[in-house]
């Protein structure tokens, strides 16, 4: 919960306009959660990550005028229980430029994924049709069960109908209308065959997600997940608004567009290889 919801004040921080004093209710749920936290386990990463994502929080609202003494004393206190303490994190956004990105791209596989951000904050350049099939050209080789290639791809250009699916999908408010095409990748399960093969649409599907956006990320094109965890009578609307087979399960939804000259992106940062990694 900790995680979830100082994400949601990074997302916040990285659209192209935040509202100024935008996200009270979870930044108060989230002081206390960090609170509560502190107290039954003491101070690690995760902690760390949540309150310099408040602190950037605090900082975008003092520039805007806006000075939130509950969030200044809290993060004090804080910040005392964790003076005996040596962590080195982050959290917050960073600021980031289009050529930093697109220089990322000339160097080795690690360089270019460290600088693969999910972005929200699009050019108004429409991305070209040429490009997006490139990208799938690309994630073709995406490996599959048995070499199946269950994964499909459908993509939407700006207009009414990207507008009327985006309503369907409650994560890319702020910045949904800013991007470019919205894409939808999705899985056959008619490729499929037994109760034991339940779950690799989504194996095959996530690995083609994956694999597509780093391949439009190779090409200049910024792209941001849409989480597609809802109830079945919003999922059937979107796959009949779509023109998405019967057949095929929806595995995630991609905001995408050409990358801006400059930029805030959500720092998200990720747990040491130590809490990832178990060698026996």
């Amino acid at each position: 919960m900790l995680t979830k919801n100082f994400h949601i004040i990074e997302k916040g921080l990285s659209l192209k306009e935040p509202r100024p004093g935008f996200g009270q209710p979870v930044v108060k749920k989230l002081l206390w959660q960090i609170t509560v936290y502190l107290e039954k386990f003491g101070p690690d990463e995760t902690i760390q990550f949540a309150i310099n994502s408040l602190k950037s929080y605090e900082i975008f609202n003092a520039n805007q005028g806006i000075h939130l003494c509950f969030l200044s004393e809290k993060i004090s206190s804080f910040d005392k229980s964790l003076e005996s303490y040596s962590l080195i994190s982050n959290g917050g956004t960073l600021a980031v430029t289009r050529e930093q990105i697109l220089k990322s791209l000339q160097g080795n596989f690690k360089e270019m994924t460290e600088n693969r951000f999910s972005i929200r904050s699009f050019s108004s350049t429409p991305v070209s049709e040429k490009l997006i099939e490139e990208a799938v050209d690309i994630a073709r080789k995406t490996p599959s069960v048995c070499n199946r290639q269950t994964a499909r791809i459908f993509s939407y250009r700006s207009g009414k109908l990207k507008d009327e699916l985006l309503l369907l999908q409650n994560g890319n408010r702020g910045f949904g209308h800013l991007a470019s095409h919205i894409i939808v990748v999705t899985s056959d399960l008619q490729c499929f065959t037994g109760v034991g093969e339940r779950h690799q649409a989504y194996i095959d599907g996530g690995l083609m997600a994956m694999s597509l956006v780093y391949a439009l990320h190779s090409l200049g094109i910024g792209s941001c997940f849409l989480n597609w965890s809802v109830t079945a009578d919003i999922d059937k609307k979107f796959r009949s608004l779509a023109g998405i087979p019967k057949s095929h399960v929806i595995i995630t939804l991609l905001a995408i567009g050409n990358i801006p000259e400059t930029l805030n992106v959500a720092e998200s940062p990720r747990l040491p290889v130590r809490e990832i990694l178990t060698q026996m």
